[in-house]
């Protein structure tokens, strides 16, 4: 490189090579400068995501409750007409699939439904949701949840440990779910887990392959004595077809036990007879 040339590209070296010859590495620089641009970008939207939610709670969020789905979530009409959903902070609620699902939902909606209501926001859930305390004037409307009954201390989450005495409270003297047998007290996120275990677990249902409408077997005429009996067969629907019927005797031959009556759904004492 002639002298007081400026270098066309400041990031690639020459070196060289055992044999003498010069070879270019492609230099680390640029590479380093793109990740550090990534970083960046990603910090910037974590940081903007953590100052909306620090607004929002620096500022609460008032309007009128237009919507409860259970005993934790609620939706918020806003002045400006936007509708925000709302997981309420600090507690969880049965589910609605399970005991007392429906009446801690009730609950909610006469505590907050219709009601003009103030946001404290905490933070927003993986569901995109605010998590929040709401007020309906002075009320505190998470905390009566679990005072009445309608809710756990979510605990997992808690912040405020004043959500315990509450819910410690509400089963000492029986308020609301506590009042149920304690078998059917079950807390949501155990409810939550056995339900996925379940579904897990849960073997596939296969369906029986359709039955073709012909076979070597040919149908009788039915007769009132006598009844015939199919021992190890599906119970067949009365209205099943009788070239259905026939496709499973011919078959299955080894399941048939002949020393005993046959039914198959059709009414007692009707003998279906084959040739």
């Amino acid at each position: 490189m002639a002298a007081g040339r400026p270098a066309q590209r400041e990031d690639v070296v020459a070196i060289a090579g055992e044999n003498g010859a010069a070879c270019e590495f492609a230099g680390a620089g640029w590479a380093s400068r793109r990740a550090g641009r990534v970083f960046a970008a990603l910090a910037l939207s974590l940081l903007l995501g953590l100052v909306l939610v620090a607004a929002a709670a620096a500022q609460p969020i008032s309007g009128k409750i237009v919507g409860i789905t259970d005993g934790d979530t609620l939706t918020l009409l806003t002045p400006a007409k936007t509708q925000l959903k709302i997981r309420l902070a600090e507690i969880d609620a049965p589910e609605s699939g399970q005991p007392w699902g429906k009446q801690s939902k009730a609950m909610l909606s006469d505590l907050a439904f219709g009601k003009q209501a103030r946001l404290v926001v905490t933070d927003k859930d993986r569901n995109g949701r605010f998590v929040a305390r709401v007020y309906v004037g002075s009320l505190d409307v998470n905390a009566e949840m679990v005072r009445r009954g309608g809710a756990w201390a979510f605990r997992r989450y808690l912040t405020d440990q004043s959500f315990v005495g509450l819910e410690a409270a509400a089963k000492r003297n029986r308020l609301g779910l506590w009042s149920m047998p304690p078998g059917q007290i079950v807390a949501p996120w155990d409810w939550r887990a056995n339900r996925r275990s379940v579904s897990d677990e849960s073997p596939a249902v296969a369906l029986a392959p359709p039955s073709p409408l012909t076979t070597n077997l040919s149908v009788g005429r039915a007769v009132s004595e006598n009844p015939v009996v199919l021992q190890g067969f599906p119970k067949l629907a009365p209205h099943c077809a009788c070239q259905e019927t026939a496709y499973f005797i011919s078959e299955c031959p080894d399941s048939l036990q002949t020393s005993a009556p046959w039914r198959f759904g059709v009414e007692p004492k009707t003998t279906i007879l084959f040739s």
